[in-house]
C-alpha cells in the first residue's frame, strides 16, 4: 500500500471548487442540487415517457440514482467522492459528457422531455446552476490523480475498511497479476475526508478512436 496512487474523473467545471474545498469537500451532487433536479425529471419521465424507448432503456439506473440505492453488483450512491485504483477505470468514467453521472443524466432527460413537449412540467428552479451553460457540453475531461494517499482515509464502495481490500489487491499484485489487471478495472473506493487541491495533480484528457476503432486517451497537463 506504499505509494499508493488513485484517480478521479470529471470535467474542469467543478476545478472552481476543488481548489476552494478540496476533492471531496462538498458534494456537487446536493449542493447544486443535482440530485433533486434529477428526481424531478425521473418523475415527469415516469408519468409522461414511460413507453418511451429511449427511457426505458435508463429506466432501471435512473430509478437506482435516485434512490441511491446499492444492490448487489450495483452501486447508485453518489453521496461521496470516488476514487478508482486503475487509470483507464477513472478514463471510462470520463465518458460522463459533464462529469458527473447524475448531471449527465438530467440532461439527457431534460432534452428528452424538452423534445417530447414537456418543458412545462420541468422545475429548473431546484439545479442551482444556469442549465443553459450545459445544454451544449463545452467543458474540458480531467483527470484527478491522488498520489500517496492515507489507506485509513478511504472506504470500500460499500462502506467497509478500506485497508483490508487493499491488502488482497496488493497480494493479488504480487502473485497473480492476470487476475490483478482484470480486477483493478473493478476497485473504487471513497473518500473519507477531503484531499486539499495542493495535493493533486490534474491532467486533461483527450479521447479518440484508433483503427480499430477502440477509444484511446492522451493526457497532458491542465493549465488552470
Amino acid at each position: 500500500m506504499n505509494n499508493l496512487i488513485l484517480y478521479h474523473s470529471t470535467t474542469d467545471f467543478y476545478l472552481s471548487s476543488i481548489r476552494k474545498y478540496g476533492l471531496g469537500g462538498i458534494n456537487p451532487n446536493y449542493s447544486l442540487g443535482i440530485l433533486d433536479f434529477l428526481k424531478n425529471l425521473y418523475t415527469i419521465s415516469e408519468t409522461y415517457l414511460s413507453n418511451n424507448h429511449e427511457y426505458q432503456k435508463l429506466r432501471f439506473s435512473t430509478y437506482g440514482m435516485v434512490n441511491q440505492i446499492v444492490k448487489g453488483s450495483f452501486n447508485f450512491k453518489h453521496n461521496k467522492t470516488y476514487l478508482a485504483i486503475n487509470e483507464s477505470t477513472a478514463i471510462r468514467y470520463s465518458s460522463n459528457e459533464y462529469g458527473s453521472e447524475l448531471l449527465t443524466r438530467c440532461m439527457f432527460l431534460y432534452k428528452l422531455l424538452i423534445q417530447k413537449g414537456y418543458y412545462d412540467k420541468i422545475n429548473t428552479s431546484l439545479l442551482k446552476i444556469d442549465i443553459n451553460d450545459f445544454i451544449i457540453p463545452k467543458h474540458n475531461k480531467i483527470l484527478i490523480k491522488v498520489k500517496n494517499i492515507n489507506p485509513n482515509d478511504l472506504e470500500t464502495e460499500t462502506g467497509k475498511n478500506a485497508v483490508e481490500k487493499l491488502k488482497e489487491i496488493d497480494l493479488l499484485k504480487t502473485t497473480d497479476i492476470d487476475t490483478y489487471n482484470i480486477l483493478s478495472q473493478q476497485f473504487n473506493f471513497a473518500l473519507k475526508v477531503p484531499i486539499d487541491y495542493s495535493e493533486l495533480e490534474i491532467l486533461e484528457i483527450s479521447l479518440g478512436r484508433n483503427k480499430e476503432n477502440k477509444t484511446i486517451y492522451n493526457l497532458k497537463k491542465y493549465v488552470y
